[in-house]
């Protein structure tokens, strides 16, 4: 490479280090309607990203100014105090809400704040192309005359200042000289670059979340110190300091939450560009920041709930207290019927009255709970004194018909006298509840109207319902006379059952003997409450109610005969069903216990002993059985436990020692089928190792003694498992096929290995032939000089050709073992070396021109056969334009505003019509 070349290189190389340096402006678009034509607004911004601007345009559908701010924040340009970065250009455009607006750092007041310039760019250039709904026009238009702006600025007063600024043309120079110069580090800055845009695409996301998280806590303590304006006007005192005292607590771990998020941006802007792991360390503090954003949302909701609650208990109170008004509306309504009997209406309201005027007075001090409190005591008492009112004139109108009543019973011959004495005493007790609940007395009240209401009880049982109740005796009577003759039948039936008793054992019936006897005592006894309920039931004697218990009591006694005879008959059945079936229920069980016997001794090593012992429990009671069934009066009741007790058991042995059997054949199968997998596995793993024993690895060749054992020691158990009974067969027949599933995994395992041993030696192989090969050919051609040559070579010569033919005939084939592979490599390759040696040697015009062919290839190679590799210089994403470092300049106070666009009126929304603006 020439001086002038790698002079030229270096320059470039220098351009090329030089622009980012010098171009720390960046383009942030955010259009998710896709409104503006990018390449126009990226061309428009270039000017001023390459004057070192940090230009961003927000063009959405829906906002205003708190939505540009958290955008700001998010994108790392504002801070939630409301200051911008010292280098910022921001345009906002919210297109339904028909608002525009600029936001500058102090880096360009000069050009924007002079004359509120920023305002008349607004105004003439940007909300004219957005009126007009041309947006790229309005916001590229906006973009120029900023540049304009900063290139010649404005005076105060008026005028312009001209400069001559050459920095965005010299830079946009120097960074088309060195991309046009980097072509042959293109891939390495493309991989640094995609690295560094995955770190700050992190960084703005976590970034732009925190920010979120920032202005929504902000908005949510708007919202809370809005609400708390009206909180000692709505609340009382305590819960005042308390939401006071809670308010405070969420708004200090939200000014820490602030202050770190302030201090993560100051941090990294602190280096011009920030190193990748800068970035990532930022990038994790935002995204730390949520765990202290959820303590502030938990302490601002736990404020919100707590507010809430109050106002629900205020609007409780206020319920309670309508409800407790309305309760004793409703008392009032009820008091005028009652006449002179309650004329002091206001003595009966008192109780209720003190506890409503004292939930009112404490609502006013807005007190709610206990306002609640008092408004439902009232309601209570209110209910109360309803109740006894509906009850007290129910009383009274009973009082009047009952008399009424009562005389026209007494018309008819009926004895009315206790009525009228239990009517009278109605009618003093509604007297004294009249008292009671006009001095506030409730509780005598309460009394008062319960013995009223026993009275009238009384009035009607002694009184209204006499005829009544005579009719329903006679009724019964009738039905009672009925009843006796079929009494007499069912009694004799009874005695003609208990005599066929005695052809059974006396223990099967002696717990009846003596019910006949109770029978008909029981039934003479109803007999005679049957004739006194007739004589009682008279006009002449009118004990009507006594003729009620008289039928009662015959009636329980006849029920009582019905079951004593009931019981004799039932028994008599039971014993002669007993009797029919004993004989087939003893041959049944004979033919089970025989069953389970033949099937144990079958199957005896597979089943356990508790068969065995089932069976000898059915075979005793079967014997109890037949020795009973022997005797000349059987119990024949026992007689058939005995033999269904005896069947079941022998079922339950049967089926026990069926099951035992089953899985014992289960697991015998199971096991052989393991044994014939993992015998597969082992015979393709010993196949495979006796043909490679050679290329194994001691650690192998372990393994598969390991395998071996196994399978030595599980054949060994599952022979064992033929020499066991039942439980103990099972259990090791279960062991067997867990081992030979262990075996069959190391079989796999080991053939595995065996087979990495054997393609890691054929690797070997593989290169020694290569070696080999070439160190052939290396002999071969000297032998071809030697054989070409005329004047023969000195003896040292042909002495190292001997010897290294020597070497090479001591590799014998075939080679076995890594070590022994590994040393004839080695010889192999150093056959090959001295060979070169002494081709140099013998040919050294020859070795030059090699060697310069073999540089050349590899110069060739590095270059690639298909030329070198380009990537794209511009990034796929929309969010920025330009370097992504952030700029070394700091933080400024806000420039710039916004407000609507257009000509219309109504506050200057952007159409050309009137009132509020429309397009």
């Amino acid at each position: 490479m020439s001086r002038r070349t790698r002079w030229l290189v270096g320059l470039a190389l220098a351009l090329l280090l030089l622009t980012p340096v010098l171009a720390q402006g960046r383009l942030v678009l955010v259009d998710p309607a896709g409104r503006l034509n990018e390449s126009a607004v990226q061309a428009a911004a270039g000017p001023l990203i390459r004057r070192g601007a940090q230009v961003a345009v927000y063009v959405v559908d829906n906002g205003g100014e708190a939505d540009f701010n958290r955008r700001l924040i998010a994108d790392g340009l504002g801070r939630s105090d409301g200051s911008v970065r010292s280098n910022l250009i921001a345009i906002y455009v919210a297109v339904n809400d028909r608002y525009s607006a600029i936001v500058f750092g102090d880096d360009w007041n000069a050009a924007l704040a002079v004359n509120d310039n920023y305002e008349t760019i607004r105004s003439t250039q940007l909300n004219p192309g957005l009126a007009a709904g041309d947006f790229t026009r309005g916001v590229t238009s906006a973009l120029t005359a900023i540049e304009t702006a900063i290139v010649n600025p404005p005076r105060p007063g008026g005028g312009l200042t001209i400069n001559t600024d050459l920095t965005p043309v010299v830079i946009g120079g120097l960074g088309l000289a060195g991309a046009a110069a980097a072509g042959a580090g293109a891939y390495q800055l493309r991989r640094r670059r995609q690295t560094r845009q995955a770190a700050e695409k992190r960084l703005r996301d976590a970034r732009e979340q925190a920010g979120g998280w920032v202005v929504q806590l902000g908005q949510r303590f708007a919202d809370a110190a809005e609400k708390a304006k009206y909180d000692r006007v709505s609340y009382p005192p305590a819960a005042v300091a308390e939401l006071l005292q809670m308010q405070e607590a969420a708004r200090n771990a939200f000014t820490a939450l602030k202050v770190t998020f302030d201090e993560i941006g100051e941090q990294l802007n602190r280096e011009a560009k920030p190193s990748l792991e800068a970035l990532a360390a930022a990038a994790t503090a935002y995204e730390q920041l949520q765990e202290k954003a959820a303590t502030v949302a938990e302490r601002l909701h736990a404020l919100e709930q707590r507010r809430a609650e109050l106002d629900a208990l205020a609007r409780q109170a206020q319920e309670d207290v309508d409800q407790a008004k309305k309760v004793l509306t409703g008392v009032a309504e009820r008091l005028p019927q009652f006449g002179n009997e309650l004329a002091d209406h206001a003595g009966v309201l008192a109780p209720a009255q003190r506890e409503l005027e004292r939930a009112v007075a404490v609502l006013a001090q807005l007190e709610a709970a206990a306002a609640s409190t008092a408004a439902r005591a009232a309601s209570v008492i209110g209910q109360t004194l309803i109740n006894i009112l509906d009850r007290y004139a129910k009383a009274r109108a009973a009082i009047a018909q009952g008399r009424r009543t009562a005389e026209a019973l007494a018309a008819e011959g009926y004895r009315m006298d206790a009525c009228h004495a239990a009517l009278d005493a109605a009618r003093a007790a509604l007297d004294r509840l009249a008292a009671a609940l006009q001095q506030g007395d409730l509780e005598t009240a309460e009394a008062a109207i319960m013995e009223a209401e026993a009275a009238l009880e009384r009035a009607r049982q002694e009184g209204f319902d006499l005829p009544a109740i005579r009719a329903e005796n006679e009724r019964r009577i009738a039905a009672l006379a009925e009843r006796g003759p079929q009494i007499a039948d069912l009694i004799a039936q009874g005695r003609e059952a208990f005599d066929l008793v005695d052809e059974f054992a006396e223990s099967t019936w002696a717990d009846i003997c003596g019910n006949g006897s109770e029978a008909e005592a029981a039934a003479e006894r109803a007999f005679e409450h049957w004739e006194a309920a007739k004589a009682a039931n008279t006009m002449e004697t009118q004990e009507f109610l006594a003729a009620r218990s008289y039928l009662d009591a015959a009636e329980q006694e006849l029920d009582h005969v019905e079951r004593l005879i009931g019981a004799i008959t039932d028994r008599l059945r039971a014993l002669e069903h007993a009797r029919a079936i004993a004989r087939d229920l003893l041959a049944e069980a004979d033919r089970s216990i025989n069953a389970g016997r033949s099937f144990v001794a079958a199957h005896d090593a597979d089943v356990s002993p508790q068969a065995d012992t089932l069976l000898a429990r059915a075979a005793t009671l079967l014997q109890a059985a037949q020795a009973e069934a022997a005797k000349p009066n059987p119990d024949w009741l026992r007689l058939v436990q005995d033999a269904q007790e005896a069947d079941r058991l022998a079922d339950q042995a049967l089926a026990g020692a069926r099951d035992e059997a089953e899985q014992t054949a289960r697991l015998r199968e199971r096991a052989q089928q393991a044994q014939q997998l993992a015998t597969a596995e082992v015979q393709k793993l010993v196949h495979y190792a006796s043909v490679h024993d050679a290329d194994l690895a001691p650690a192998t060749i372990q393994q598969i003694e390991q395998v071996r054992q196994q399978v030595q020691q599980t054949f060994a158990l599952m022979r064992q498992a033929e020499e066991r009974e039942d439980a103990a067969r099972r259990q090791v027949l279960t062991e067997t096929i867990e081992r030979y599933q262990v075996i069959l995994q190391m079989a796999m395992a080991a053939y595995q290995a065996a087979y990495a041993d054997v393609q890691r030696l054929e690797a070997l192989r593989a290169q020694l032939n290569q070696a080999l090969q070439q160190a052939r050919d290396r002999l071969d051609r000297i032998e071809r000089l030697r054989t070409a040559s005329l004047l023969g070579w000195p003896a040292s010569v042909s002495g190292k050709y001997t010897a290294l033919q020597q070497r090479f005939n001591h590799i014998r084939l075939p080679i076995n073992g890594e070590q022994a592979l590994n040393a004839a490599l080695a010889e192999a390759k150093a056959i090959i070396t001295a060979a070169d040696e002494l081709l140099l040697t013998l040919q050294p015009s020859l070795s030059s021109r090699t060697a310069t062919d073999s540089v050349a290839s590899t110069i060739g190679r590095a270059a690639g056969g298909w030329g070198y590799s380009r990537s794209w210089s511009s990034s796929s994403r929309r969010s920025s334009w330009g370097s992504s470092s952030s700029s070394s300049s700091g933080w400024s106070s806000r420039g710039g505003g916004g407000g609507s666009f257009g000509r219309g009126g109504g506050g200057g929304s952007f159409g050309r019509r009137g009132g509020g603006g429309g397009w």
